[in-house]
C-alpha cells in the first residue's frame, strides 16, 4: 500500500497504547476493542483507524459468495490466499494481492469495490468481522499453524511492522502474554473455538500449515476446491 493511501492521522498521547515486554521493550499501538494495531502505519495513512474502520466493518453488507480467510498473524495464510484466489477465478492468475481484501487493513468502501467472487483475508476476533456473516453463512477457510513457528515468524513482523526492539527471548514473553501487538495467540484461537462451537451452522474449513507439507499439492487443490463446490479439469 501507498503511504498515504488513507487518511493521516495525528494522536494525541493519551490515545496511544504502549505495549511491552518485561525488559521494557515497547510498541506503539492504537486500540479498538482488544485489537492492536500499529500507531505508525495509521498515522501515515498505510491502513485505516480501527477506531472507526472496525464498527464499519462490522455492520457492512457482504455478498453470498463472500468467502473468508481467517488466521493468527504469520500462521501460513499467503499461500492458502493465492491457492483459494486462483481457484475461485478459474486457475487465473490475480494480479491483485491478498492486502487489496484484508480486514480491517482495508475499509468497506475498498471491499464494495470488488467484483465478485471476493475472498476477504483477516486476523481479527470474530466480532471485528461483518456479522452478517451469521445471517449468510458465509464459508470461512481456517488457517492454523504451531504457535512456535508463529511466533518466529511474528517476532521477525514486529520488528518490521512495529519497530520492536528486544530479542526473540524477550519477545517470547511478550508474545505469551495477555497484551501483545496485533491479540493474543491463545485469546485469539479461544475465541475462534468459542465461535465454530456456538455457531455450527457456519461452513468452515480447517487447514493446518503443517499439513500443507504432508500431502501432494493437488491433493490441497483438491481440498480447498471440494469445500468450494468447485470442479478441477
Amino acid at each position: 500500500m501507498n503511504d498515504s493511501e488513507f487518511p493521516p492521522v495525528n494522536f494525541k498521547d493519551e490515545e496511544v497504547t504502549v505495549l511491552s515486554d518485561n525488559n521494557g521493550n515497547s510498541v506503539h499501538v492504537i486500540e479498538y476493542d482488544g485489537y492492536y494495531l500499529a500507531k505508525k502505519a495509521i498515522e501515515k495513512g498505510r491502513i485505516p483507524d480501527p477506531r472507526s474502520n472496525i464498527p464499519d466493518i462490522i455492520k457492512m453488507e457482504i455478498r453470498p459468495d463472500d468467502v473468508f480467510l481467517v488466521a493468527y498473524p504469520k500462521a501460513g495464510t499467503h499461500w492458502t490466499w493465492e491457492v483459494t484466489s486462483m481457484l475461485m477465478q478459474d486457475g487465473k492468475e490475480q494480479n491483485l494481492s491478498k492486502e487489496v481484501a484484508m480486514l480491517p487493513f482495508v475499509t468497506p468502501e475498498k471491499i464494495d469495490e470488488l467484483p465478485s467472487p471476493r475472498l476477504m483475508n483477516s486476523h481479527c476476533y470474530f466480532k471485528h468481522l461483518p456479522q452478517e456473516i451469521l445471517k449468510k453463512k458465509n464459508k470461512i477457510i481456517f488457517v492454523n499453524r504451531n504457535p512456535k513457528d508463529v511466533a518466529v515468524s511474528f517476532y521477525h513482523h514486529c520488528q518490521h511492522v512495529a519497530n520492536y526492539k528486544g530479542t526473540f527471548s524477550q519477545f517470547l514473553d511478550f508474545f505469551m502474554s495477555e497484551r501483545v501487538y496485533h491479540c493474543a495467540w491463545y485469546k485469539y484461537m479461544l475465541d475462534w473455538e468459542r465461535v465454530f462451537k456456538q455457531h455450527p451452522e457456519l461452513p468452515v474449513l480447517y487447514v493446518n500449515y503443517e499439513d500443507l507439507h504432508k500431502v501432494t499439492t493437488f491433493d490441497y487443490y483438491i481440498n480447498i476446491a471440494n469445500y468450494l463446490l468447485l470442479l478441477l479439469l
